[in-house]
C-alpha cells in the first residue's frame, strides 16, 4: 500500500536544513525531466511536471488552479516505482511546492551571500513583498537557515497583511521603505506590474523573485540593469515563461554549483518559476524520511 501525506503530515516531517542538501545534490546530478506542460479548460488551468530519478522513481506533479474552489490551487505529487509501476506515495502538492520553493530560494540566497549550507549567516533586514502562502513558507525556512534579525512585510491587501503579521510575528512596512531598508528581498506576488524598483535598492542587496510565470511581472528595468545577470532555477523557464530576467545573462543553479559564475553588477538577482527538479528532490527527501 502506498502512503498519502497531507499538508499537515508534510509540514511535521520537513526540516529545511536537511532538504537543502538534497536539492543541491539533484541540481548537480541533473535527473531526467520533461519541461512543464499545461492544459486549459474554460477558466481552469492544470500543469503537469514529470521526471525520473533512479533512487526515487518516476515523479509526476499535477497542479491545478480552480477559480471557483477553495482553495483555488490544489494538486498532488505522485511517486511511482520504476521497476513495477506501483505507487510509492502521493503527496499534497501545496505543501511540497511551498517547502521546495522556499528551500531552493534559501539555497540561492546562500550562494549569493557566499554562505555555507551549514552556516547560519546573518541577514539584518529580510523584506517580504506578498503576505500569502509562499511568503509563509519562506519566512519559516529563512528563520531556520539564517540568523534573521528583522523581518518586514508589505502587501497591497491590508487584511491579508494583518493576518500574516499576527500569525508569523513579523512587522509591517511601507512598500518603498521595505525596498530601501532590506538586505534580502523576497518577492512572492501575482502582480502584472513591477513591484521592485531598482532605483530604491541598496547596493549589493539580494532580490529573490518567485512570482508565477507570465503575465506576472515583478522586476523593473532598473533592477535588471543594476543586476546585469540573474541566477535562475531553470534556464528553460527563465527564457520561456517569464519576462522578469529578459535581456540578462542567465546562470542556472546547477551550473553555478558546478563552477559557472554570474557576473553581477550592483545587485544580485535570483528568479524562480519552478521546476520538476525541485519536486524530484522533495520526493526523494520525503521517501527517505518515511
Amino acid at each position: 500500500m502506498f502512503r498519502f501525506l497531507s499538508k499537515e503530515d508534510i509540514d511535521k516531517t520537513v526540516d529545511p536544513l536537511e532538504l537543502i542538501f538534497v536539492i543541491k545534490d539533484l541540481y548537480i546530478k541533473k535527473p531526467l525531466i520533461s519541461e512543464r506542460t499545461s492544459l486549459e479548460f474554460r477558466d481552469i488551468w492544470i500543469g503537469l511536471m514529470p521526471g525520473i530519478d533512479s533512487e526515487t522513481g518516476f515523479v509526476l506533479k499535477i497542479i491545478g488552479i480552480y477559480p471557483r474552489a477553495d482553495p483555488r490551487v490544489r494538486g498532488y505529487v505522485i511517486i511511482s516505482d520504476l521497476e513495477n509501476g506501483g505507487i510509492k506515495a502521493i503527496l499534497d502538492a501545496s505543501a511540497a511546492t511551498g517547502w521546495r520553493t522556499a528551500t531552493t530560494s534559501a539555497l540561492a540566497a546562500k550562494i549569493l551571500m557566499d554562505c555555507g549550507l551549514e552556516k547560519r549567516c546573518d541577514i539584518d533586514v529580510l523584506g517580504l513583498i506578498g503576505a500569502g502562502f509562499q511568503g509563509e513558507y519562506h519566512v519559516n525556512v529563512f528563520r531556520r537557515l539564517f540568523n534573521v534579525k528583522k523581518i518586514i512585510v508589505y502587501d497591497v491587501d491590508k487584511s491579508r497583511l494583518e493576518r500574516f503579521v499576527n500569525k508569523m510575528n513579523v512587522e509591517t512596512s511601507d512598500h518603498k521603505d521595505l525596498l530601501k531598508r532590506s538586505d534580502v528581498i523576497i518577492v512572492a506576488t501575482n502582480s502584472i506590474k513591477p513591484v521592485v524598483s531598482g532605483d530604491l535598492l541598496k547596493r549589493d542587496s539580494i532580490i529573490i523573485s518567485i512570482g508565477a510565470p507570465r503575465p506576472v511581472n515583478e522586476i523593473d528595468d532598473e533592477t535588471r540593469r543594476r543586476a546585469g545577470c540573474a541566477l535562475v532555477d531553470t534556464l528553460y523557464g527563465a527564457l520561456n515563461e517569464t519576462d522578469d530576467v529578459k535581456g540578462l545573462e542567465l546562470v542556472e543553479l546547477g551550473e553555478y554549483l558546478s563552477g559557472k559564475r554570474c557576473l553581477f553588477k550592483e545587485l544580485r538577482l535570483y528568479k524562480s518559476v519552478g521546476t520538476v527538479v525541485q519536486d524530484i528532490a522533495f520526493a526523494r527527501y520525503i521517501l527517505r524520511k518515511i
